[in-house]
């Protein structure tokens, strides 16, 4: 089985509705991964703070058993940090995640 991570950059949020995260909860759902983990950029995070539906998204992709990262720096604001650590997201170096998935295999999406 596949090892995959999803980076969720795009600030557009009906991309990560429509794609991303229906990807990664059809790749959960049909067991096709080992492992799936999504790392979310800044302009995600935001969408994150101020969309309840989009959050209850995550959610749901969370509980089929998606990994949730995002970036140090995209932490910096109060609110942004808030809602890393509501959703369980591990705060890491993005460089240091994505180079060592990388170099592990992972295959990877960016959207």
């Amino acid at each position: 089985m596949k090892k995959i991570f999803i980076l969720l950059a795009s600030p557009d949020k009906v991309v990560h509705l429509e794609i991303s995260l229906a990807l990664s909860l059809n790749l959960l759902m049909k067991k096709k991964v080992e492992k799936l983990r999504l790392v979310i950029g800044g302009p995600v995070l935001k969408i994150i703070e101020e969309d309840e539906d989009f959050l209850e998204n995550i959610r749901v992709v969370q509980e089929f058993g998606a990994k949730l990262y995002t970036c140090e720096l995209a932490t910096k604001r109060k609110e942004s940090l808030e809602v890393a650590k509501e959703t369980g997201m591990e705060i890491v170096d993005m460089v240091d995640l994505l180079t060592d998935m990388l170099e592990e295999g992972w295959e990877h999406f960016s959207f």
